[in-house]
């Protein structure tokens, strides 16, 4: 099935990476590479991870990056995979995933 990062989740991705590219200096690609097995993942299996939560699309589900603790947020949507957000697991509380469908 085809994955789309939402617009939101791209900023996420972005800042995540360059966070972890400056901080993270014996692993500077870990996260990167996660994102890139989670995209595989969920082209084969959309309905992987947790349930999470219901929103208007549908139940969302998050799957956990397990090196870098993050957690990407996605539904199935129009016959594809959304990422509606990839958020860190430390945080305490996930994304406010109503204001992040686009």
């Amino acid at each position: 099935m085809k994955v789309r990062l939402s617009n939101e989740a791209r900023a996420d991705l972005r800042r995540i990476d360059a966070w972890w590219q400056e901080n993270r200096l014996e692993a500077p690609l870990l996260f990167a590479h996660e994102v890139i097995d989670l995209l595989e993942f969920l082209e084969t299996a959309p309905e992987g991870g947790e349930k999470y939560e219901t929103i208007e699309e549908g139940a969302v589900r998050r799957t956990l990056l397990p090196r870098t603790r993050h957690y990407a947020y996605h539904a199935i949507a129009d016959n594809e995979v959304v990422v509606y957000a990839i958020w860190g697991n430390p945080r305490g509380e996930g994304p406010p995933l109503r204001q992040r469908r686009r």
